[in-house]
């Protein structure tokens, strides 16, 4: 699953919020995504601040601190990661990548994607939908994309990936086939289009999630 958003760069009061905003809006989904923290995987916390500290618990002076003062570096490019601390490190883990304060000129845009595998209690179109729903409010994105990674099929040493879910909002053009990193060039066309989120949500029902877990993808409905 990945989100693009706008590029540019906001002050951190306004990063700060909009995470917040997005934790607190993904606890409302499913217990597996409430008690979000802070994931220091590839970058070290500052010893001004304790590890996994609760994404919820955090005043602007932690986010200062993490993103100012700390050793991720100057704001301009800061990446964040967060994950479920209170769930074992099983397939119960569930964690988010991201970027903030991308420049205009430099690519690729803000984003955010989930660190690992959506756990199957999660793979289901009603969550994957409010999740989707969650980061395209909370960040004003302007795409998002969920992805089934085949790895049974390797070409050039890499799964192929196959779209269920593509949305836009209304001023995203439609990406081309073979030119977008998340849609091959022999991907087909999607079985159909319907609005939503004030843009358009294209679906591909052969390539539904619940159907890589060996369950009947109608079993699931199209979660709205």
């Amino acid at each position: 699953m990945s989100i693009e958003v706008p590029r540019g760069v906001h002050p951190q009061e306004d990063n700060l919020a909009r995470t917040q905003d997005l934790a607190a809006r993904l606890a409302t989904i499913d217990p597996l995504l409430d008690n979000l923290s802070l994931f220091f995987g590839i970058n070290k916390p500052s010893e001004s601040l304790p590890p996994g500290q609760l994404i919820r618990e955090m005043t602007l002076e932690d986010w200062r601190i993490r993103y100012e003062k700390g050793i991720v570096g100057p704001a301009l490019g800061s990446r964040i990661g967060f994950w479920n601390r209170k769930k074992p490190l099983t397939d119960q883990a569930f964690g988010f990548n991201g970027k903030y304060n991308v420049r205009e000129d430099i690519s690729p845009n803000n984003f955010f994607a989930t660190r690992n595998s959506i756990p199957p209690t999660l793979i289901d179109p009603a969550i994957l939908n409010a999740i989707v729903e969650a980061f395209v409010d909370s960040f004003d994105a302007n795409r998002a994309d969920v992805i089934c990674m085949d790895s049974t099929y390797e070409k050039a040493n890499e799964p192929i990936q196959s779209l269920y879910m593509l949305w836009l909002d209304e001023d995203a053009p439609y990406p081309i086939a073979g030119e977008d990193f998340r849609l091959r060039a022999d991907h087909p066309p999607p079985s159909h289009s319907e609005p939503w989120l004030g843009g358009t949500r294209y679906i591909w029902p052969e390539h539904e999630p619940r159907a890589w877990l060996g369950l009947d993808p109608e079993e699931s409905g199209d979660g709205g």
